[in-house]
């Protein structure tokens, strides 16, 4: 999600995330460990459905973790708008990117929508 937003609004300059910048995740493996929780992980889709019914036939607590490749777009997700003026704003919770066309999500709206 971080890389995502350095991509969309800062031309994919990594600041403060990642293995570049020299900031990443912690091992989880050895959080798990470290607090004498099972661990699991899946890097593959190959792997994901058997460590998924793994983690749920487990009666005790698990730490899954599911590693995506980095470049993957994350979708519908909640997604700030650049304006053309330069202002970033963040659109109410039912307006999620990909965004639709205004009059297509007013017309699928249940709730009167939050103008912007």
């Amino acid at each position: 999600s971080i890389f995502q937003t350095h991509r969309n609004f800062f031309n994919g300059v990594e600041v403060g995330a990642g293995p570049k910048s020299g900031v990443s995740f912690p091992s989880f493996e050895k959080l798990a460990r470290g607090f004498g929780i099972e661990y699991m992980s899946c890097a593959s889709h190959h792997d994901m459905s058997v460590t998924i019914e793994a983690v749920m036939l487990t009666d005790v607590p698990v730490i899954c973790e599911v590693l995506l490749d980095p470049d993957q777009p994350f979708a519908p997700k909640l997604a700030a708008k650049q304006h053309p003026d330069g202002r970033i704003t963040s659109p109410p919770l039912e307006d999620l990117s990909p965004f639709l066309p205004r009059e297509e999500l007013l017309n699928n709206l249940l709730i009167a929508p939050v103008e912007e």
